[in-house]
């Protein structure tokens, strides 16, 4: 109850959740584990969720109201697993976007298909500087940093600089 913003914090959730079925003791300053569970169709008492106390989820639920402790997940033979997308799209793709930040032709989009997500909804945000590239390019792709010299400087004007003590160039 000491949190406002409860309601976006799943360990408070889960927390709720175990005073309420009087599951475990929780106090104050506990380290609460926690899993986002992919959502599930099934009602409770279901023949499959093994009797236990399952909440119904549909896809209308929050990552949040998802939340479950692992060994709820573990009492549910099967029928709670974790949800995978949410981890991949959640707490994978971020991370991995910004330490491919600096690699040139990189961007969200591929790096989200090749984590098996809907590139859909990441294509056109780079992160190599504006310009996002499909894969065919990344195949033939070179960094500018391994292209030689004079290709890959060639559209820069040559800097002269002029001595200020003799005046040559």
């Amino acid at each position: 109850d000491d949190y406002p913003d409860a309601k976006s914090q799943p360990h408070v959730h889960v927390a709720r959740m175990m005073i309420k079925h009087k599951i475990g003791v929780v106090n104050r300053g506990d380290h609460i584990p926690y899993v986002i569970t992919a959502p599930i169709e099934k009602e409770p008492g279901d023949p499959t969720d093994g009797g236990d106390k399952i909440h119904k989820q549909t896809k209308t639920k929050s990552a949040v109201e998802r939340a479950r402790h692992p060994e709820e997940i573990l009492r549910s033979n099967g029928v709670l697993k974790p949800d995978v997308e949410w981890y991949l799209t959640q707490q994978i793709l971020p991370p991995i976007t910004r330490l491919c930040e600096p690699i040139e032709g990189t961007s969200q989009g591929a790096i989200a298909e090749k984590l098996g997500l809907d590139s859909v909804k990441y294509r056109g945000i780079s992160s190599s500087g504006g310009f996002n590239m499909n894969d065919d390019d990344l195949v033939d792709y070179t960094p500018a940093s391994r292209l030689p010299d004079d290709e890959r400087f060639k559209d820069v004007e040559k800097l002269m600089l002029t001595c200020s003590s003799c005046g040559s160039e």
